[in-house]
């Protein structure tokens, strides 16, 4: 933070309301404040959940970043609004499923973001239990044992400071600052591989 604050960097964060990517702003919050590193904040609205659910958490991300800026913390959001059944059209030309569309689609908008605001970097929140979901994903598709299918925590501009740690932990910081968050009502759709692994795995942890 020390080296981007001397370059005049900027850092940006993508929130889309759930818990890792809140209390990855917050941290960001407080880290990036000592430096006066101002933070770029996108959230990307994908219109694949009904409207009133993805709107509601595009105006709660709104809120969230308009009281960390009353608070005194220089940051500022960009909503990125994907056209309504766009990335169901791009899974049907593409012969994929909506899920990966949707991450194509979300990256592209990040990609652009980080080109226009001339970000240092742009920080993710992907966790730990994101690692572990990922790495079983892969293999059952293939990937076997190469470590390197796995998700890395610096890629380019992209780096994510969460990987390390549990999404349990995530929600119990939150919690304990009385802090709530968006669900994602497609988290628990199961028609989703990542879904079907994240629900295997909970299962498992709840039975032991």
């Amino acid at each position: 933070l020390n080296n981007i604050s001397a370059c005049g960097g900027l850092v940006g964060a993508a929130v889309s309301g759930g818990a890792d990517s809140l209390s990855l702003l917050l941290a960001l919050c407080n880290l990036c404040r000592p430096y006066n590193i101002p933070i770029k904040v996108i959230t990307v609205n994908h219109f694949i959940r009904p409207e009133s659910e993805t709107c509601s958490d595009v105006e709660f991300v709104k809120k969230i970043c308009d009281s960390l800026s009353d608070q005194g913390f220089n940051l500022s959001l960009t909503v990125h609004e994907l056209k309504k059944g766009q990335v169901a059209s791009l899974a049907r030309e593409k012969g994929i499923g909506n899920e990966a569309a949707a991450r194509e689609l979300r990256y592209k908008a990040f990609e652009e973001f980080i080109a226009q605001k001339k970000l240092s970097c742009l920080c993710l929140a992907h966790n730990k239990n994101d690692q572990l979901e990922t790495l079983l994903m892969r293999f059952l598709q293939g990937a076997g044992t190469d470590s390197k299918a796995g998700i890395p925590q610096i890629r380019g501009h992209f780096v994510r400071p969460l990987l390390a740690i549990e999404r349990s932990q995530i929600e119990e910081y939150l919690n304990q600052k009385k802090i709530k968050w968006c669900t994602d009502s497609t988290n628990s759709d199961t028609n989703y591989l990542r879904n079907k692994i994240s629900f295997s795995i909970f299962i498992r942890c709840w039975i032991r």
